[in-house]
């Protein structure tokens, strides 16, 4: 018998990451649960914070919170309220008002930024999803309700390629310790193609600045500023290497990406996340991202970081590749670059455990079976 049709009223961001004009965030989730039958009204708060701007961001959280409230009393009654909402976009206050009027869910994903985007709103959450298996522990330590909601994609956005002419890619951000990780594969000769934001050098002032002047007024600081500035000063250096080692792409839209990761045998990821942002914490989150999903549904197979989540989503070696640290990246890069049948049988096993297991349909049917 089909689940009972759930009247959903979803409020979220469009993107997955800093894009312009991205919608591949909200095409995953809106999509998934139309599918699914739901009748969905949806805010994204991204495109209507566009008409308030100019205001601080406390009046901007004030104008959204009224906003919401007056779209749930025009079409209520709602069987949930589903956030994808942080501190940065809303108070308490939105919660409290809709207590005892609507069950309310929020996703979050940013386990390592927990004490700045969730801990002030999420004690007033009716349930509060997560996607790294330590995030648990947070929402415990302030009383918080919560659920391990993985990351998964919508299989109907993504799809298999008949011609994949790229041998080893990674889209996304040059953040974190990215950079050094793809500048050990080009120096070791792997032929990689790179996409996504950040990655570009431009020859300019400030770059040059950043380059040339920068070091030396950083040692004019005290040891951790210094510390924090010169790991800054060493990535753009590195990114320098890079585009002096291969072409960088740009930031493909969000159709080209999807198409990116289908040209590829084999797609690369790096979840890795480190506390706050902060280079000198010791603190590293390594779980499973969107990534993790949306590349074995578009028929690539997937190198990505490995952890503890792993083995909760594919068997290794079979279905998908961890790597450990730098050089066993290289050499799982330079195997899977010689080895493409392997390369291609791996990815197709990973895309039917992807498809059978981590879609968002799956995920979202089992989140309203835990509700129930």
């Amino acid at each position: 018998m089909k689940d009972k049709s759930l009247k959903i009223l979803l409020v979220m961001g469009s993107a997955a990451a800093p894009v312009p004009n991205s919608a591949i965030f909200k095409d995953n989730i809106y999509e998934s649960l139309i599918n699914l039958g739901h009748e969905v009204t949806i805010i994204q708060f991204d495109d209507f914070l566009k008409q308030h701007q100019t205001e601080t961001p406390e009046n901007q959280k004030q104008i959204l919170e009224e906003h919401i409230i007056s779209i749930y009393k025009q079409e209520a009654p709602f069987d949930y309220f589903l956030g994808f909402l942080s501190d940065e976009q809303v108070t308490p206050n939105l919660y409290k008002e809709l207590k005892d009027e609507v069950f309310t869910v929020n996703w979050t994903c940013n386990s390592h930024q927990f004490d700045i985007l969730h801990k002030i709103n999420s004690p007033y959450i009716g349930l509060n999803t997560y996607i790294s298996k330590n995030h648990k522990a947070l929402y415990d330590s302030v009383g918080a309700n919560n659920y391990w909601l993985p990351m998964a994609a919508n299989e109907n956005l993504y799809e298999i390629s008949g011609n994949q002419d790229i041998g080893i890619s990674f889209v996304g951000s040059a953040y974190g310790k990215r950079p050094y990780y793809i500048w050990r594969l080009l120096q070791s000769g792997i032929d990689l193609k790179l996409f996504g934001p950040g990655w570009y050098l431009s020859n300019n002032i400030p770059n040059f600045l950043r380059l040339y002047v920068a070091p030396f007024i950083y040692n004019l600081n005290t040891n951790e500023k210094r510390f924090k500035n010169l790991n800054k000063s060493e990535r753009i250096l590195i990114q320098k290497q890079i585009m002096q080692l291969t072409e960088v792409g740009g930031v493909p839209d969000d159709k080209n990406y999807r198409k990116i990761l289908s040209r590829s045998i084999v797609s690369l990821n790096f979840p890795e996340s480190r506390k706050d942002n902060d280079f000198l914490n010791h603190e590293v989150t390594f779980g499973c991202n969107f990534r993790d999903f949306e590349i074995p549904l578009s028929g690539s197979m997937l190198l990505t970081q490995d952890s503890e989540e792993f083995d909760f989503f594919y068997e290794r070696g079979k279905e998908a590749i961890p790597f450990g640290n730098e050089t066993d990246l290289i050499e799982k890069a330079n195997y899977y670059s010689n080895n493409v049948a392997q390369a291609k049988k791996i990815s197709e096993a990973g895309h039917r455990r992807a498809l059978n297991d981590h879609t968002w349909s799956k995920r979202f049917n089992q989140l309203f079976n835990y509700l129930k």
